[in-house]
């Protein structure tokens, strides 16, 4: 019986250092937080983000704020011109709705997609822009059943991107709400 309780005290230490020392719980909760960042990381990619530059709240000094202002300074160049692209995508998909002809379907969905890529495009999508347009009901027409499955797409994704928006914006939404949950049932 000595013979175990020596070789348990010889193993003890061993197996504290190896499983549970506070060296393994560091790399643990390291390899947690590295991860819980990745996630993060990913999803705000994923995600519009409506955060400007400066209220971010960095604190990476000068090189930062330079940095910042500058991004700051290309959105506030870009954004008129994003919102006249806007303006007249939303007037060209109207086009293309009331289009009878050959080939309507296809200068749908082309319309939609280019609405889509501009919706898309910048950290600060043309959402207002949009609605102000009157997409909402074009884009609610297209998600009518016996549409093609890339319009659906197409209008659905367009949907979506202005969803991510302001909650005031997002309120603009709610004639699709029912034809977006059909369409997912």
């Amino acid at each position: 019986m000595s013979d175990d309780g020596l070789s348990s005290l010889k193993r003890d230490p061993i197996k504290s250092s190896v499983v549970g020392g506070a060296a393994a719980e560091r790399r643990r909760q390291n390899a947690v937080a590295v991860g819980k960042e990745r996630r993060e990381s990913l999803v705000r990619a994923k995600r519009l983000c409506r955060v400007g530059p400066s209220e971010g709240g960095s604190s990476g000094g000068d090189d930062a704020a330079i940095h910042d202002d500058q991004n700051e300074m290309m959105i506030e160049e870009e954004q008129p011109i994003l919102e006249t692209q806007t303006t007249s995508a939303v007037e060209a998909l109207k086009a293309a709705v009331a289009y009878q002809g050959k080939g309507a379907v296809q200068k749908e969905v082309g319309a939609l997609r280019e609405l889509r890529r501009l919706l898309s495009k910048s950290e600060f999508p043309p959402v207002e822009a949009t609605l102000k347009a009157g997409a909402i009901p074009i884009l609610v027409q297209c998600l009518t059943f016996g549409s093609p499955d890339e319009q659906l797409l197409e209008a659905a994704w367009c949907l979506t991107n202005i969803a991510a928006g302001q909650p005031e914006e997002t309120k603009a939404l709610l004639p699709a709400l029912p034809l977006l949950i059909a369409h997912l049932g």
